[in-house]
C-alpha cells in the first residue's frame, strides 16, 4: 500500500510548487493557467470530471448569472467564465482557506476578473460552522474538521442585493439539500414573477437521503430532473452513503432550455429521468 502524507503535511510539501503555473493542456480549460500543485487528478491534461463539465458546456451561454457553489480551487469558475461572456457574471462560493487562495490565484492569473469570490458555504441558515476532514481538500464539508467558516443561504444573500442565478452548479459534499433548502424563498420569487425564470441546476449528489431531500425540494418547484447514468447503482441504496457523487440536472419547464440536450450528454444518455 502506498504512504500517503497527513494533509498538512502534504500542504506544506506543495508550498514550493503551488505558485508555479502550468498550462491546461486540453478541455473546456485549455490554455489556462493552473497551479503545478494542484494540477493532478487529470486537470493538467483537461480530462479532469470531463462528462460533468461537458454539462456546463451544453447548458450554460452567454449572459448567464452562474453560481459555483462548493468552488473548491476554481476549475468550473474558469468554465463558468469563459461561457458566460461580457454580459453575464459568475459568483464563486468557497469557504476553505486553503482552497481559497487557488481559486484566487487562479482567477488572477487568467484574468478572469468578472468573478465575485465569496469567502463562505451556503447552507439553510445564516452563522457559523466547523468545516474541514481528513483526506484531500475535494472532500471537506460542513460539520467535519476543526475550522470555523461562515455559512449563508442563497435567499439570505439575494435578498441582500445579490443577482439571482440563472445556473446554480451545487457540490458541497452532502450539504446540497441544504443549499436548495435554503433557496427556497428566491425560487418561490422567481417562480411567481412572470418576468423572471427559475435557474438550471447541477447537484452532485452523496448519498441516499440527501438525493430524497433534493428531490422534494426540486420536485415541489416543477422541475423536470434528469440522474446521470452513474446514479443508476445506487438507486437501490437510499438510506445510505455513497462511494461517488453522481450529478443531477434540474431544467425549468419555461423552455428556456432544451432537455433533449440533456439527453444528448453521454453521462446522462439513459439516466433515470425522476421528475
Amino acid at each position: 500500500m502506498a504512504l500517503r502524507l497527513p494533509l498538512p503535511l502534504r500542504r506544506l510539501a506543495s508550498l514550493p510548487i503551488r505558485s508555479v503555473p502550468v498550462g491546461v493542456r486540453s478541455g473546456p480549460n485549455a490554455g489556462r493557467r493552473w497551479s503545478l500543485a494542484a494540477s493532478g487528478r487529470g486537470i493538467w491534461q483537461g480530462n479532469y470530471e470531463k462528462d460533468r463539465f461537458d454539462a456546463l458546456a451544453e447548458l450554460v451561454g452567454e449572459g448567464d448569472v452562474f453560481w459555483d457553489v462548493g468552488a473548491h480551487r476554481g476549475y468550473a469558475t474558469l468554465i463558468a467564465e469563459g461561457l458566460v461572456g461580457r454580459s453575464g457574471a459568475v459568483r464563486a462560493f468557497e469557504p476553505a482557506a486553503d482552497n481559497l487562495w487557488y481559486l484566487r490565484t487562479h482567477l488572477r492569473w487568467n484574468d478572469a476578473a468578472r468573478v465575485d469570490v465569496h469567502s463562505c458555504a451556503l447552507a439553510d441558515q445564516h452563522g457559523t460552522a466547523d468545516f474541514g476532514g481528513e483526506g484531500s481538500s475535494v472532500s471537506h464539508r460542513l460539520g467535519g474538521g476543526s475550522d470555523t467558516v461562515p455559512v449563508r443561504t442563497v435567499s439570505g444573500l439575494v435578498e441582500e442585493g445579490l443577482e439571482p442565478p440563472t445556473f446554480l452548479k451545487i457540490d458541497v459534499e452532502g450539504a446540497e439539500s441544504r443549499v436548495l433548502d435554503g433557496a427556497r424563498r428566491t425560487l418561490e420569487s422567481l417562480d411567481t414573477d412572470p418576468d423572471s425564470t427559475l435557474p438550471a441546476i447541477l447537484v452532485s449528489v452523496h448519498s441516499g437521503p440527501q438525493l430524497t431531500a433534493c428531490l422534494d425540494v426540486l420536485r415541489s418547484f416543477g422541475y423536470r430532473i434528469f440522474g446521470s447514468t452513474g446514479l443508476d447503482p445506487f438507486m437501490d441504496r437510499l438510506d445510505a452513503s455513497w462511494y461517488d457523487d453522481p450529478d443531477l440536472i434540474a431544467l425549468p419547464t419555461d423552455g428556456r432550455l432544451d432537455p433533449e440536450a440533456v439527453r444528448r450528454m453521454p453521462s446522462f444518455r439513459g439516466g433515470p429521468e425522476l421528475t
